[in-house]
């Protein structure tokens, strides 16, 4: 049975199901939310016919039913909801306690709400590295697709697996549903896209799939990992693998959820896999946290929660069980790697260095901060050619004034991306503030927009959104170092940096600001020159929005 669990008022639903899902309840507790090989852009490194890209719906097909070669007697641990900015040390740990104890992972990822947080994205790409843990889809946003219509499914699935592919270098074959709610349209749209694998847990499988009534009928159609049987059911009429989940480590059919005896989750394991081969156990990130007094999630991981984890994955080895991920239990191949995403690189920090002398010597310029999608460690190189000698003892020389220096990562699919240093040399130090206007608007000025059609802006990231849009231009001047950068943004919204009017010259600037609301609201300027000295400016303008404009 499931429920729905209510915190900071959302609803948090988590199943009791013996996939063991590592779940972050996404709706509910805050707005929700594979064996790495080598990256070789374009060039597939496992064959398989799921993930890789639109697919015709095979119905029923003859190979349905099979025996399964070997019975799997596994466990299946599947941590739904990973998420950007939700209990990041949490998430963390508990991956990391996979890791440490060289058991299999699947991380089910909502993922709109992911690849804006460089902590998650990070450890879900060093995960994967280790050729432990996959990745599931769970959803482009956390909602019930039961709800949703064939297109939105599909839509939506597909836009998922295409950022999976973005942010990881491959799509998955398997699909968790968000609150483990799903119908037959689902089930379609998972056919068209090559989904493979569904996990919901047994009491949200739809009837033609699984009768609770009749767990034994043969007309069930949930996966068996048992060696024999010609009656072994491989997978439904759409060509997909139902693994759906026993039991959790919390039971949220309470409020507030409870906590599931080890001895109640090892006995649930023990009858899935003397029944289906298999096992899968759900858990939440929250259930590893100090509750407070309200019996919510803090930040702080548990360490008695954690000895409990590692107690029960010891108990399952222990056993004589395995733990797999999705794709190993069901022998369903993981899509190929295709990497075609650039390394993300961060350039060390910039250089301001007092020197007379017409040669100054740099023995070390920093390291750049490097990840990539599907390679963990890019090739990385800068072209500060002034290099003297090899290895420890080597040294770089730069010439009065400021020296940009460009490094490049490369990953193995060949993909790459620069970022940029400066190097600064002076004959003295710099401890003056650049100079900065803001032209226009001025103070006061009345800045007129729309909250229901988009006006049209110049600027790409702001484009398709209603609101006012602020055209701000400006100048910028500095007499010692130079001005290396402009910066604008209103009272409520981050910095961008400014356009040059022409080329090479920070004299003259403008940007674009887009603000949703009305009301009086800042317009800041920020000039940095090459020394790190900073001078901001700011103009006040009223915003007015017209729901006719």
């Amino acid at each position: 049975m499931s429920s729905l669990y209510s915190l900071k008022n959302l609803a948090v639903f988590a199943s009791t199901a013996l996939v063991i899902s590592l779940m972050l309840p996404l709706a509910s507790w805050k707005a929700v939310a594979a064996p790495a090989s080598a990256a070789i852009a374009g060039v597939a490194i496992h064959d398989d016919d799921g993930g890789g890209g639109e697919e015709e719906e095979d119905g029923n097909n003859s190979s349905n039913k099979e025996a399964a070669a070997s019975t799997c007697s596994c466990v299946i641990f599947r941590l739904d909801d990973v998420q950007d900015e939700w209990l990041e040390p949490v998430q963390a740990a508990i991956i990391d306690k996979f890791i440490e104890k060289n058991a299999p992972l699947d991380l089910a990822v909502i993922m709109n709400s992911i690849g804006n947080d460089p902590a998650i994205v990070t450890k879900v790409r060093q995960a994967l590295a280790t050729g432990l843990i996959e990745t599931a889809l769970h959803g482009w946003n956390h909602v019930s697709y039961a709800n949703l219509t064939l297109s939105e499914q599909h839509d939506t699935l597909k836009a998922a697996n295409e950022k999976m592919q973005d942010l990881f270098g491959r799509k998955s074959a398997i699909f968790v549903p968000p609150y483990n709610e799903y119908n037959e349209n689902t089930l379609k749209a998972m056919n068209q896209l090559g989904l493979k694998i569904i996990s919901p847990e047994f009491d949200s499988e739809i009837e033609s799939i699984y009768n609770p009534d009749e767990p034994d009928s043969p007309d069930n159609k949930v996966y068996k990992a048992i060696a024999g049987g010609s009656d072994t059911i491989i997978k439904d009429q759409f060509g997909v693998y139902h693994l759906p989940q026993v039991i959790g480590f919390y039971t949220y059919d309470s409020d507030p959820p409870t906590k599931t005896p080890l001895s109640k989750i090892e006995s649930q394991i023990d009858s899935a896999i003397a029944s289906y081969g298999y096992a899968v156990v759900t858990l939440h990130p929250q259930d590893f946290t100090v509750k407070d007094a309200g019996n919510n999630p803090t930040e702080e991981l548990s360490g008695n929660e954690i000895k409990d984890l590692d107690t029960l994955i010891t108990w399952i080895t222990d056993s004589g069980y395995s733990i797999q991920t999705f794709s190993r239990a069901s022998h369903v191949p993981l899509p190929p790697i295709i990497d075609n995403v650039p390394p993300d690189i961060t350039a060390p920090p910039d250089k301001a260095i007092v020197s007379s002398s017409k040669l100054t010597k740099v023995d070390d310029l920093g390291s750049p901060t490097v990840s990539d999608n599907a390679d963990p460690s890019p090739s990385v190189k800068n072209d500060a050619t002034t290099r003297h000698g090899k290895g420890a003892g080597s040294f770089f020389v730069f010439e009065q004034g400021t020296t940009k220096v460009t490094w490049t990562a490369t990953d193995k699919a060949g993909n790459t991306s620069n970022a940029t240093q400066y190097v600064t040399v002076a004959s003295t130090n710099d401890t003056v503030a650049p100079i900065g206007t803001i032209d226009a608007p001025t103070n006061g000025t009345i800045i007129k927009g729309s909250l229901s059609s988009p006006p049209p802006s110049t600027n790409t990231t702001t484009t398709g959104t209603a609101g006012a849009y602020i055209q701000v231009r400006g100048t910028a001047f500095d007499y010692e170092s130079g001005v290396k950068v402009v910066e604008v943004r209103t009272n409520d919204t981050e910095y961008e940096i400014a356009n040059q009017v022409t080329p090479g010259s920070w004299s003259n600037w403008t940007a674009t600001l887009l603000v949703t609301h009305s009301g009086d609201t800042e317009v800041e300027a920020r000039v940095t020159d090459f020394f790190g000295n900073q001078k901001w400016e700011t103009n006040v303008v009223k915003v007015s929005l017209d729901s006719k404009q």
